[in-house]
């Protein structure tokens, strides 16, 4: 992703709205050996104490809960509209190259796996903190 400031928004909460009109996120971690795991999932997504709590799934025993459980790093994707724009759109004298314009927000936390007893209580507490 392009790191340029006219490329960022800083309005927090237009990012908290596009985050949950895009809830299906995509979770990127590592494994202790530094092999990437990706899984994409819906969360739920809480704002409190000025700090945002997704909740979600992963199935245990997955390669993806055994790497996100020894690194608790993550980066959570959330995917939005997007669109192929051609070269000849533009105008004037200049000759641009096509590009895809997309939109998209990279939300890095912690993720905290519940205990069981947690889960039978019905998601009171955090999944991953943001």
């Amino acid at each position: 992703m392009y790191d340029y400031p006219h490329y960022k928004e800083n309005d927090k909460q237009l990012l908290l709205e596009f985050m949950q009109k895009n809830p299906f996120v995509m979770l990127i971690g590592t494994d202790e050996n530094g092999r990437v795991e990706v899984t994409q999932i819906p969360v739920l997504i809480e704002e409190r104490e000025n700090k945002l709590f997704l909740k979600g799934h992963i199935a245990k025993k997955s390669s993806h809960q055994k790497a996100f459980e020894t690194n608790p790093d993550i980066l959570a994707i959330f995917a939005g509209p997007h669109t192929y724009i051609s070269g000849t759109l533009y105008t004037g004298n200049l000759e641009q190259a096509s590009t895809w314009n997309y939109i998209s927000v990279h939300a890095r936390g912690s993720i905290r796996w519940m205990e069981e007893d947690e889960l039978i209580q019905g998601f009171e507490t955090p999944y991953i903190i943001l």
